[in-house]
């Protein structure tokens, strides 16, 4: 039956490939490869096809730093400017504030930048598809790789915070970055190096890997695909960060990812104190959307009676989502070889076939909502991030928000919130102590009100 679901739904979402893994308390009970890694040689997906993760990669980074706290070599509560001095050129007074724990979380009040970019920019230049799938001109921007040039380039920004360290989510690939050279200057090796000795070879993750060259040896690498109208089509170059890691380059397979997993579900596996998985695994700070997060790892309680952990991904070519259910031992990983497939949706559907619930029950809500007069008018605007661009919000006979390029049809479903009639896109208007709205919540990330 759920094979047949998720070739159903692999052809309704068109997707060229995907793979599937399932565990129940550490015994692989499902996995499936669906679709083809090459759409044009035929060759199928199977759970050793390798993928690329995108931001799982963030869980990976947070669990060093707790490895690295275990050992006492930093603590989560250290100063980010006691491991890198030249954050005082980049923040505001207000800012030198931030510890480690914020940058983990995605609260450490950084705005969306655009500093990852220029670090990505090296391997858009030598995509030919650059303009086909809508990316900003690499050629306008300045290349940089490291951690240490993203904080120079940063140190010329502008910073703006979004408010005071553990206030609001803003997810941050930036902040992330830092999180790297913090690593690296906590345990004297290159974070390459320290994944692979620490977490990787431990785990028996031996089809998982940062680079892109590092794949040539295995015989199962998916192709990249981008969707279009009515299909997709194949974009093979790799969107790399230069020798930035930790905010989304790892590669890797189902089977691969079920292992990992055990870490968090066995309360750290041998490489972790439980009690660095417990601080990973809890709470830390809720999003407008009701959601936490926690170190790398989102956290949803409540959700018929169990929680979900876990963390998506999505970059050109990647769509990929990991869940653990501890309540059930039950945990997912799910790889997609297209960018923008409903990953986190497919992989609840795969987690409630296995927990007894309608295979296409999801865990937000949306239900009918009657604004009050005027209600929807105060919602209307323009809201900006640097990292992101754009949202518009236009209230008239009916309610639009635009975003990223497309513009979506939306209906309140509660106060200051709205959601598109598919509910894979759903917005939440931030108030300041004083009632009015400065920002908008949209996608784990805070667009400021112009």
């Amino acid at each position: 039956m759920l094979h047949s679901y998720l070739t159903t739904l692999l052809e309704r979402s068109q997707i060229p490939g995907l793979a599937v893994a399932v565990a129940k308390n550490g015994e692989t009970i499902f996995e499936a490869g669906i679709g083809y890694r090459d759409v044009a040689r035929g060759l199928p997906v199977t759970p050793d096809t390798i993928f690329g993760v995108a931001s799982v990669t963030k869980s990976f980074a947070c669990l060093a730093i707790m490895q690295l706290a275990a050992a006492g070599r930093l603590s989560p509560t250290d100063l980010v400017v006691r491991w890198l001095p030249e954050f005082t050129a980049i923040l505001p007074p207000d800012g030198r504030s931030i510890q480690i724990r914020h940058l983990m979380s995605h609260s450490s009040g950084l705005p969306g930048m655009q500093a990852i970019y220029h670090a990505r920019a090296g391997a858009i230049r030598k995509d030919p598809d650059w303009q086909r799938l809508g990316a900003r001109d690499p050629f306008t921007v300045e290349p940089i790789r490291t951690p240490r040039e993203l904080m120079k380039l940063m140190a010329a920004a502008d910073i703006d915070l979004l408010g005071a360290p553990g206030q609001h989510l803003n997810y941050s690939n930036e902040g992330y970055a830092l999180l790297q050279a913090i690593i690296e200057r906590a345990s004297d090796q290159p974070f390459r190096q320290y994944l692979k000795r620490r977490i990787l070879d431990p785990l028996g993750m031996d089809h998982s890997m940062l680079l892109v060259e590092e794949m040539r040896r295995f015989p199962e690498v998916t192709e990249l695909y981008a969707p279009e109208p009515g299909g997709f089509f194949h974009s093979p170059a790799w969107w790399d960060v230069g020798d930035i890691y930790t905010n989304g380059s790892l590669k890797s397979t189902v089977r691969d990812l079920i292992k990992y997993l055990e870490v968090y579900r066995c309360g750290g596996a041998g490489l972790v104190p439980a009690a660095g998985v417990a601080k990973m695994t809890a709470p830390f700070v809720t999003m407008p959307t009701g959601t936490s997060y926690g170190y790398g790892l989102t956290v949803q309680p409540g959700y018929h009676g169990y929680t979900l952990i876990g963390h998506g991904g999505s970059i050109k070519g990647v769509s990929a989502q990991v869940l653990l259910v501890p309540e059930a031992g039950l945990t997912v990983a799910l790889l997609i070889n297209v960018t923008g497939a409903p990953a986190e949706r497919i992989a609840l559907s795969v987690a409630n076939h296995f927990l007894g619930l309608p295979l296409e029950t999801y865990k937000y809500e949306f239900p009918a909502y009657t604004p009050a007069p005027g209600e929807l008018a105060a919602l209307a605007g323009r809201y900006h991030s640097d990292e992101s661009g754009d949202v518009v919000v236009a209230v008239g006979e009916d309610v639009t928000l635009k975003a990223a390029g497309q513009t979506h049809a939306v209906r309140p479903f509660a106060p200051d919130a709205l959601v598109s009639a598919d509910g894979l896109t759903h917005a939440r208007f931030m108030r300041n102590p004083a009632g009015r709205i400065w920002a908008l919540f949209l996608g784990m990330r805070v667009y400021r009100r112009v």
